[in-house]
C-alpha cells in the first residue's frame, strides 16, 4: 500500500497549504438561552448529559444534507479549525487520497477524511510535523486494518440452520452463542456487567443474521461487507417462494435496507375527551419469514446453486457481462420487494432490457422478445407464447411510464415473467465462461439465425 510520488508529493504540498489556512479563535461559551422552539419539537422531552462529559478536546461539525461542511477542535476556551471553502478543500483532498486502488479496498474514504483533520491539529499544536501528511497517512493505514467478522442482522426472518450463499454465510445467534460469551468476559475480566450481558442476550439470541468477515479499517470493513451481504440477500429473495407467488409480501431483509417499518402503532382514544381510555394498538410484521429444509430444497430447484457459485468465484474486477449480472440481481431484489406490482414489471424488464439491448437505437421489445425467447427456451412452442407475455406485459409497463396508468393484468402472467428473468440471469450467468460481453454473447444468437436460413 503506497502512493505514486507525484501524488504523494500532491498530497503533502496540499497538507502544507490546509496548514496555514486553520483559523484559531478564542471560543466564546454562550448562555444557556432556551430557544424559541415550537410545535412538537418544544414538547420532546430532553436527554441531559453534562455530568457525564468529560474535560477533552471537543470536535464540533457544521452539517447539511450534503455531509459536514466545516469543522473545528474547541478545548480550553480556543476554537482551531477549517472554514467552510477551506474544509471543503479537504475533503477533496481526502478524495485524492482515497482513489488509489490499494487503498480503497482496506480503508474508507471518511477514516482519511477524519485523519487528515487530525494532522492538521496535532502539526499546528505542535508548531512543527512530525511526519508528512502522506507518510502519516500510510502509517495509519498500516495500523488500522484488522480482521474482522461484520454482522447484519435481517428482520423478520427465521431460518432452521446456517447457510451460505456466495462469500457470505447466514445464521442465528445461539443460546451457546452467548453462554460463551459471558464465560469469555469472565475468565477474561472484562468490564461487561451481568446486566449488559443480559441485554445483549434478550436482544440477540435467536436473532439471524448475515455475515462476512473483512480484513481492512473498521469502517471500509463495514462498507465492504454491506456489499457482499447485500448482494447474497438478494439472491436469497430471487429464489425464495414470490417467485412463484408474485402477491406473498417479502418483508425480511437487513435492518438497514428495510424499505418499511418492521412494526407499527396507532393510538386510539376518545373523541369527547381525548385522554380518556387511551389505547395503544401495535401491530408486529404481517410479513416474517421462515426458511426451513422444504423452503431451501425449493430454493435449490430454483438456481440457488448456480447463483451461489456465480458470487462464490466472482473476482474484484468482474467481466462486462459479470457486471451486469450483479446489477440485475440488485435490480430483481429490489423489484421483488416491491409491494406494487405494476412498478415490479417495470423493473423487471428494466432487467431485460440492461441483458439483452445491444443499443439505445434498437427496438426494445422486439429484441427483448428475440434474445430472451431463443437464450431461456428451446421448443419452438415456448418461445412463441413467452414472446406473446413479453409483449402483452410489456404493455402494463408502457401504460405506467408513459401514461401513469395501472392496467389489469394476471397474475400467473407475472409469475411467468418473474420465472423468464430469473432464468435468463441463470442461462446467462452459465456463458460467462465462454463470453465476456454481451455484444458477443448476442451476435452468437445473431450468427445461430443466420445459419438457420442457410
Amino acid at each position: 500500500m503506497n502512493y505514486r510520488e507525484k501524488k504523494q508529493q500532491h498530497i503533502d504540498a496540499e497538507g502544507f497549504r490546509l496548514l496555514g489556512c486553520i483559523e484559531v479563535n478564542p471560543f466564546i461559551k454562550r448562555e444557556q438561552i432556551s430557544p424559541n422552539l415550537q410545535g412538537s419539537i418544544h414538547n420532546k422531552i430532553a436527554v441531559d448529559i453534562t455530568d457525564k462529559m468529560i474535560d477533552s478536546p471537543a470536535v464540533e461539525s457544521e452539517t447539511d444534507d450534503s455531509g459536514i461542511l466545516s469543522k473545528r477542535e474547541i478545548y480550553n476556551d480556543i476554537s482551531r479549525g477549517l472554514n467552510r471553502e477551506e474544509y471543503q478543500k479537504l475533503k477533496k483532498l481526502a478524495s485524492v487520497a482515497y482513489n488509489e486502488r490499494s487503498i480503497k479496498e482496506k480503508i474508507s474514504e471518511k477514516f482519511i477524511e477524519d485523519k487528515i483533520f487530525e494532522w492538521l491539529l496535532k502539526t499546528h499544536k505542535d508548531s512543527k510535523a512530525e511526519k508528512t501528511l502522506s507518510t502519516f497517512l500510510l502509517d495509519e493505514f498500516s495500523m488500522v486494518q484488522k480482521h474482522l467478522r461484520i454482522r447484519f442482522p435481517i428482520t423478520n426472518l427465521d431460518i432452521d440452520g446456517a447457510f451460505e450463499i456466495g462469500k457470505v454465510k447466514f445464521d442465528f445467534f445461539s443460546k451457546n452463542y452467548f453462554d460463551r460469551f459471558a464465560d469469555y468476559n469472565d475468565k477474561s475480566n472484562a468490564k461487561t456487567t451481568e446486566e449488559t450481558e443480559d441485554y445483549f442476550r434478550k436482544k440477540y439470541q435467536g436473532m439471524v443474521f448475515v455475515y462476512f468477515d473483512a480484513h481492512a479499517e473498521s469502517k471500509r470493513a463495514e462498507e465492504i461487507a454491506l456489499e457482499y451481504c447485500s448482494l447474497s440477500m438478494d439472491v436469497l429473495k430471487m429464489c425464495s417462494d414470490t417467485l412463484d407467488f408474485p402477491e406473498m409480501i417479502l418483508g425480511f431483509d437487513i435492518d438497514s435496507r428495510l424499505t418499511f417499518p418492521a412494526s407499527s402503532e396507532v393510538l386510539i382514544s376518545n373523541v369527547q375527551n381525548d385522554v380518556e381510555g387511551v389505547n395503544i394498538n401495535y401491530y408486529g410484521p404481517k410479513t416474517r419469514h421462515r426458511i426451513g429444509q422444504n423452503e431451501f430444497n425449493r430454493m435449490q430447484t430454483r438456481g440457488l446453486q448456480t447463483f451461489h457459485s456465480f458470487l462464490l468465484l466472482l473476482s474484484d474486477d468482474p467481466s462486462e457481462l459479470e457486471a451486469l449480472l450483479v446489477n440485475s440481481i440488485k435490480r430483481y431484489g429490489n423489484a421483488i420487494s416491491s409491494r406494487n406490482l405494476h412498478q415490479r414489471i417495470v423493473e423487471l424488464f428494466t432487467i431485460l432490457e440492461s441483458l439483452l439491448l445491444l443499443d439505445t437505437n434498437m427496438p426494445i421489445i422486439e429484441s427483448v422478445c428475440k434474445y430472451c425467447s431463443k437464450l431461456v427456451f428451446r421448443e419452438v412452442e415456448d418461445r412463441k407464447q413467452v414472446i406473446e407475455l413479453l409483449k402483452d406485459l410489456y404493455n402494463v409497463r408502457s401504460k405506467l411510464i408513459h401514461h401513469g396508468k395501472e392496467v389489469d393484468f394476471e397474475i400467473s402472467a407475472l409469475r411467468k415473467l418473474q420465472y423468464i428473468v430469473v432464468m435468463l440471469i441463470e442461462v446467462l450467468i452459465k456463458k460467462t465462461g465462454q463470453h465476456k460481453h454481451k455484444t458477443s454473447l448476442l451476435q452468437e444468437i445473431e450468427d445461430a439465425i443466420m445459419r438457420a436460413y442457410l
